[in-house]
Order: C-alpha cells, then structure tokens, then sequence
C-alpha cells in the first residue's frame, strides 16, 4: 500500500490544528455565568457575586476547578478540589436554584445566564 507523504502531512497538520484551536476556545462562544457565594465563603472571598466567562460545553466541575484555581488552597480544602466528584460535605451548590443531586451532579453542562450559587449549610445543636 502507497502512502502519499503530503496527504497525510496535511491530515494530521489539519487535525492537530483542529485540536489545538478546540483546546484553546478559539472559535468556540464564549457564555456568561453569574456565580454566587453565600455564607462564610462570602467572608473568605470578600465577595458575594462574580460573572465568570466560560466556553460553550463547559461542565459545572471545570468552573468549579477554575474557581479553586483562582482562589487556591482555601477554596480547594473547603469546597470542591479539582477532579472531585461532588463538592465537600458541608457545601451545597444550586444552578438556577436547583440542587446538584436533582441535576445530575457536577457533570452537568452549564449555558448562557445560568446563576451558580454556592453556599455553606449550618447545623446546630
């Protein structure tokens, strides 16, 4: 079998652009989401409400790895270290005022405007 060296040059050239460009959003919509902290991540942030931009098909679990990117070792210990599962026991995460469980988890796909809202929950005794 005959392989032409500059056909195949130019399919994996073709491919490894394709990827590259997938990779690094561009050409991809960009979507706008409003994320909440309520609680004393609030405190700890020093901030209630950030609008983070995020690539179409981006997963509730990516943005929370790039908020535990952006907010370090804090973030990470107390809500949600990246590659998790879910969040950390003792935070509760709603997308458009509903609970992740009644979502499908942190693998669900967040659109355009969805408003994540992430919070501590108390208990007493």
């Amino acid at each position: 079998m005959k392989v032409d060296i500059e056909v195949l040059s130019y399919f994996i050239i073709s491919s490894l652009t394709k990827f590259a460009i997938k990779c690094m959003g561009v050409g991809v919509e960009r979507l706008k989401v409003t994320v909440e902290y309520l609680g004393h991540l609030r405190v700890m942030l020093n901030k209630r409400f950030e609008e983070v931009e995020v690539g179409e098909g981006t997963r509730l679990s990516q943005l929370l790895g790039m908020l535990a990117e952006k907010y370090g070792e804090p973030f990470k210990k107390e809500v949600y270290d990246p590659g998790g599962e879910d969040v950390k026991s003792g935070f509760l995460v709603t997308v458009n005022r509903m609970l992740l469980n009644q979502l499908g988890g942190v693998n669900i796909v967040l659109k355009q405007g969805d408003h994540v809202t992430i919070m501590a929950f108390m208990s007493g005794g």
